[in-house]
């Protein structure tokens, strides 16, 4: 809607009945939009403190600008000169009127996992008690029959201030509905009609509907969670498909990862299961395609006459399976590292050799990197490789860990991971996470500026960055596999791809190559300012003005470099965790620990062959 702002978002609401967006640029302007036509600079002049990319803006009903910055909230006038400066107990992240006209403000408290709520004086610049709710508050807007409306991960309900009552309009389980953080304003329609104005000016309009009663083909989609965006594709195609309906199980929020996963994968193998799955879905894909159990889709790409050179590789590589294509990938992402240029060159130097031959040369005992204890570092340098490193022979079904190089790996593990009372004199490593074209401008600019090197996570000859891709697949048993991949088709559309990179909240990358470009086409030319603090590493401040072509380039480069690592050493490595766990904490000499992985691997391979 807003595709020719000018400057970084400051926020988004509905404002006297329009949907608005507020915009700032590094002149100082605060420039306003209204409906995606016009274009006005609200304010000039504003200092650095009240306009910058952490800050967020509001305007009351009568067009006084508020400014909410950590756990400060400004009150301007029109003229742009504070008014009144208040200052919360936590860091504020919402603002809206009541029903009342009262001025509520949302705060969260590091040392509290849920949202506060508390009334803001506009005379005094005093903030009333803080009423504690039961759990995060995503989004917070006049009420509707109450006080206020309030979004949050069960569903939207009215909520009164005074005594805490609740009253749900739409509960988000098992629907296609879930705005996440990503909902800014909310606007009744109707008594069955509500419109969300979502994060990055997406508008949706959410409806009580029942399936059953549409006409159409129920399809099912079963996982542990589904992103809003993903959702809000799925509200689309639920309106366009003349023919399916999809209807999402979640993992209920007191139900165990694992557990969910296990049932998943148990209903599938019995022939049973969801229409529809991805890579959430289950603890082991890779078992249940050696099963049959999962559909194999070349057919349907040929059929479809889709052209994989439109793609990039990933698309076409889910569960990382050499042999058929058993998921389609939407989108992607990278996760790496990066290191000192004065321990790497880059990721061509960093195989698994030259890491641990670096290492060993050091003199001062830093920690690898922060929060990776030692059992997290075996973990690490091990999964780049589908044979971990010769050690596993899958073609003969034997294992050998008495080599030299395992017994290497765990003693730097140990030397370098981190525990109580290291990392005083820093990291060697830090983390890399790039969702969107915004991070990788952000972790680019901060690399370069920091005297760092990409290197990636060793690999056989060099460093191997992980690329994360968002996978979907049909289950085998399905009687409505042609539902199922007619909502595949409908995923990798160059428009809907698109739709996906320009959402900064969306945290991939489109898998169609033209829609990667688009979008980063997009980025380039209104790219809002990033900064992130790591948390692995606060002192770390990954930030960002501009994502630029030549940064767009470098990310298509990275995209197609970056592989999947292997889902078929799972349980390997996790039966390597749970021994060298041990070993770590002086519990098994280091043979000890050798011979055990050794004959649990080796029983583990045989049960595989013996299926």
């Amino acid at each position: 809607m807003f595709a020719d702002v000018t400057g970084y978002y400051l926020g988004q609401q509905y404002y006297q009945g329009e949907e608005i967006l507020l915009a700032g640029t590094k002149e100082g302007e605060v420039r306003l939009l209204r409906d995606g036509k016009r274009e006005e600079i609200l304010l000039r002049g504003m200092p650095e403190s009240l306009l910058n990319i952490e800050t967020r803006w509001w305007l009351d009903n009568q067009g006084n600008p508020y400014v909410l910055y950590r756990d400060k909230v400004f009150l301007l006038n029109q003229e742009g000169e504070v008014r009144l400066e208040a200052q919360a107990d936590g860091v504020v992240t919402g603002i809206c009127e009541s029903a009342a006209g009262e001025i509520v403000l949302k705060i969260n408290a590091a040392d509290k996992h849920r949202s506060g709520l508390t009334i803001l004086d506009t005379k005094t610049g005093t903030m009333g008690k803080i009423i504690w709710l039961k759990d995060i508050a995503y989004c917070i807007a006049k009420g509707y029959e109450k006080d206020i409306l309030i979004a949050d991960a069960k569903g939207l309900y009215d909520y009164g201030l005074s005594d805490g009552s609740r009253q749900y309009y739409i509960e988000w389980r098992g629907t296609a509905y879930d705005p996440q953080s990503g909902a800014e304003d909310i606007k009744f329609l109707s008594d069955n009609q509500i419109e969300l104005y979502a994060e990055k000016d997406m508008v949706v309009t959410l409806s009580k509907i029942n399936p059953e009663e549409s006409g159409k083909t129920v399809l099912t989609y079963k996982t542990t969670y589904v992103t809003g965006e993903i959702k809000e594709l799925i509200v689309q195609f639920n309106k366009e498909d003349p023919d399916y309906y999809i209807v999402i199980e979640e993992r209920q929020t007191n139900e165990d990862y694992d557990t969910f996963r296990e049932k998943v994968e148990i209903e599938i193998a019995a022939g049973h299961g969801p229409d529809i799955l991805d890579d959430s879905s289950v603890q082991n894909p890779y078992a249940l395609i050696e099963k049959g159990a999962i559909e194999e889709l070349s057919p349907y790409i040929e059929a479809a006459g889709i052209d994989r050179t439109a793609y990039f590789p990933a698309a076409f590589q889910g569960f990382k399976v050499e042999t058929g294509v058993y998921g389609i990938g939407i989108g992607i992402s990278v996760h790496s590292c990066c290191a000192d240029s004065s321990l790497f060159s880059g990721e061509e130097t960093y195989s698994l050799a030259h890491m641990m031959d670096i290492l060993e040369e050091q003199e001062e005992d830093k920690v690898f990197q922060n929060k990776k204890d030692a059992v997290a570092l075996v973990h690490d340098w091990l999964k780049p490789s589908e044979d971990l490193y010769g050690m596993v022979d899958w073609e003969k079904n034997l294992c050998d860990f008495s080599g030299a190089d395992f017994c290497r790996i765990l003693e730097l593990a140990a030397r370098y991971g981190a525990g109580e009372g290291k990392g005083a004199d820093g990291y060697l490593f830090n983390r890399v996470d790039i969702n969107n074209y915004g991070w990788y401008a952000g972790y680019d600019n901060s690399i370069k500026n920091s005297g760092r090197v990409m290197t990636g996570f060793p690999g056989e000859e060099a460093g191997a960055h992980s690329l994360a891709v968002n996978t979907i697949a049909v289950n085998a048993a399905s009687d409505k596999k042609e539902g199922a991949w007619r909502f595949i088709c409908f995923l990798l559309q160059e428009e809907i791809q698109e739709k996906l990179g320009m959402n900064a909240a969306c945290y991939q990358f489109p898998t169609n190559r033209q829609a990667f470009w688009n979008a980063g086409n997009y980025w380039c030319e209104n790219h809002v300012g990033v900064r992130l603090e790591p948390a692995e590493d606060p002192e770390w401040v990954i930030e960002a003005d501009w994502f630029t072509k030549e940064q767009l380039a470098d990310l298509e480069s990275l995209l197609g470099r970056a592989v999947s690592f292997p889902y078929k050493t799972q349980e390997i490595l996790a039966i390597i965790e749970e021994e060298t766990a041990l070993y770590f904490d002086g519990s098994k000499s280091m043979e000890e620990t050798v011979d055990v992985i050794q004959n649990r691997v080796q029983l583990y391979l045989d049960e595989q062959a013996g299926r």
